[in-house]
């Protein structure tokens, strides 16, 4: 995608990229061709005083991700995107907010700002691989992209097409998701439920709708008695580096609309002794 973008139809005079953004986007970003900024993070108004200092840029390209992995932390993209200048193309990478987040679960854009952005261009690009439980991607995007992509670009033409079976399991996924809203309400419940009993509990716990929870790695003991636990549970404790050019390493818990009240009960439990 970074490639369409810097052989296409818009010529961008400078890209704005989140500082945590995933690195997918920060390799993407290198191929777009033109002069790379990066403000702090979720940060609007570094966001903004950044822009200021290339005023006379008009064809601006930003990137962020929907929903940051590692935190969970959701994008304030709607305060981001007030602050670019009409004509402006907004990037977002919603691999973890597309199927869950939304009154139609649309993603991380239709949760923050249903309206859209008046004057900026959206391109959204997902994954089929987290709540759609399939395999390879998408990216929404206007025509001009589209031709791109189709006309131009080597990796999507030169690239075998997506097995019959996982496109027809992403389709079945889609068909859940519009026909049974009992899921994604379940999914809510025990997001709440979990969040809830460990902020109780005094962990540091944010209270967004993301169905995933993540912890820092404590020091390597008790890490270690902590991982006995969980696995004591049935637990498997999924250690995470992310980015991966980073020290840092953190827990991460997925929770699924498909578990049980006992199972969230048990996580809590092991996370709170």
């Amino acid at each position: 995608l970074g490639q369409a973008l810097g052989s296409g139809a818009k010529a961008f005079d400078s890209l704005f990229i989140d500082e945590y953004a995933h690195l997918s986007l920060r390799d993407a970003a290198k191929f777009v061709g033109c002069p790379v900024v990066t403000y702090r993070h979720c940060d609007g108004d570094d966001l903004a005083k950044r822009l200021a200092k290339r005023k006379n840029d008009r064809q601006i390209l930003l990137l962020t991700d929907g929903v940051f992995g590692a935190t969970g932390r959701i994008t304030p993209i709607a305060n981001l995107a007030k602050v670019l200048p009409h004509g402006s193309v907004v990037w977002v990478d919603d691999a973890h907010g597309a199927g869950v987040l939304g009154d139609r679960l649309r993603g991380t854009v239709e949760h923050v700002a249903p309206s859209g952005f008046k004057g900026r261009e959206l391109i959204q690009s997902t994954t089929l691989s987290k709540a759609f439980g399939s395999y390879g991607g998408a990216i929404l995007g206007p025509t001009w992209l589209r031709k791109s992509l189709l006309d131009s670009n080597r990796v999507v033409t030169g690239s075998s097409s997506l097995p019959a079976a996982y496109a027809a399991a992403a389709q079945t996924a889609l068909g859940l998701l519009r026909t049974r809203p009992g899921l994604a309400k379940r999914l809510q419940r025990n997001t709440v439920f979990v969040k809830d009993t460990l902020r109780e509990s005094g962990l540091a716990i944010d209270a967004s709708v993301f169905p995933v929870v993540s912890l820092n790695c404590p020091a390597p003991k008790e890490a270690t008695v902590l991982r006995r636990r969980l696995l004591a549970n049935g637990i498997y404790p999924s250690c995470i580096r992310y980015p991966s050019d980073k020290a840092e390493a953190f827990y991460r818990f997925a929770i699924s609309s498909e578990h049980t009240r006992a199972q969230l009960e048990k996580l809590a439990e092991a996370l709170c002794p």
